[in-house]
């Protein structure tokens, strides 16, 4: 099997209101549409965002030169010689941009095997997948009032989401937290986010003075390096995963138990193929696995593993844009039973938000 043509489309997604985390402030989402066309009419599909961590134009570039290399090694005759083309491009010293790169053909090619194979993305990687997976809502950022964060956790709750994020690193964080504990009550499911942001010390005295409000995880108090110092020390179990890139990270980081939950970015690790390898050593490590933000694609990869615990979900993208339906049920979200990655644009959507 070849592949006939490659197409890149850039894609901006304004938000309707800015958001706010420690690390920067979003007004819009960037985002790049890929199409590999293949001999028999099938089209593999990707949709990928990068919330402003860099230009699309890097990312376009290492997109055709990978494209033209899998290419003329053939990396497109199976799912086989795909993942192996995945494995021996020395993933490991690449930058960001190229990381970025891989991950968009990689869902593509998955997207095109599993449409070959007439199977949804998740019977694709496993026979021991699962049709839904418990979600919590992820939009407690910064930038919203004690009042608007109630409300958002209302808005989740009214759809049977049970459970909500918070962003650390506001003057009241401790004020805020107890807020939106008493309004939801002692079963609401919370989660701190703390961006890497403190030192050990102020992380430990944080978890401490948190943990009375029942805290499910903190994440990311620190830099990956300090993490187990933290671990050895936080009453609230520990959550990390997204600012690890490789196999061989996760695998470092499962064998030193520096973290109590796992959340593998499936654009960062470099698409499905590093995720399932990810997922693989976490699984063995019995460590609870999520994912990290794209939640729309990650909930076909990982309901690939039976035991996986919560996905992350916001609500930042316009809800009409992809052509399947993403359906909640008692706080879990369905996998959509169509062939493929599950992900897909509609031609409005493309029209309405390409980059000219």
């Amino acid at each position: 099997m070849k592949t006939k043509t490659l197409e890149i489309k850039q894609l901006n997604f304004p938000l309707k209101k800015s958001i706010t985390t420690n690390v920067c402030t979003i007004h819009s989402i960037d985002a790049i549409a890929l199409f590999l066309d293949e001999q028999q009419g099938i089209v593999g599909k990707s949709f990928i965002h990068v919330l402003g961590e860099m230009p699309c134009d890097a990312i376009t570039a290492h997109i055709k030169k990978i494209y033209a290399f899998a290419k003329a090694h053939g990396a497109y005759d199976h799912l086989a010689t795909w993942k192996q083309f995945w494995f021996d491009y020395q993933f490991e010293n690449k930058n960001k941009a190229e990381i970025y790169a891989l991950a968009a053909l990689d869902i593509a090619a998955w997207d095109l095997f599993a449409k070959i194979e007439k199977k949804p993305l998740h019977q694709l990687i496993s026979n021991q997948s699962v049709n839904s997976v418990r979600v919590y809502g992820t939009t407690g950022w910064l930038s919203l009032s004690e009042k608007e964060l109630i409300t958002e956790c209302e808005k989740y709750a009214m759809l049977g989401i049970n459970g909500f994020k918070i962003r650390l690193g506001h003057q009241n964080d401790f004020e805020r937290v107890k807020a939106v504990r008493r309004a939801m009550g002692d079963d609401y499911v919370l989660m701190l986010d703390a961006t890497q942001q403190f030192s050990v010390k102020d992380a430990i005295e944080i978890s401490k003075k948190m943990a009375q409000f029942n805290i499910t995880w903190l994440e990311e108090p620190v830099i990956n390096e300090d993490l187990i110092s933290v671990k050895t020390e936080s009453p609230i179990p520990i959550a990390a995963g997204e600012n690890m890139f490789t196999v061989a990270e996760f695998e470092d980081a499962c064998k030193h138990k520096i973290m109590d939950i796992a959340q593998p970015d499936i654009i960062r690790c470099g698409g499905i193929t590093g995720f399932v390898e990810i997922a693989k050593q976490i699984q063995s490590h019995k460590i609870p696995l999520c994912n990290h933000l794209l939640p729309e694609l990650s909930l076909s990869v990982l309901t690939a593993f039976s035991d996986c615990y919560f996905l992350e979900y916001d609500d930042l993208l316009p809800s009409d844009i992809f052509t399947e339906n993403f359906t909640l049920r008692n706080g879990c979200m369905q996998v959509p039973q169509v062939s493929g990655s599950g992900v897909t644009l509609t031609d409005e959507a493309i029209k309405l938000f390409e980059v000219k």
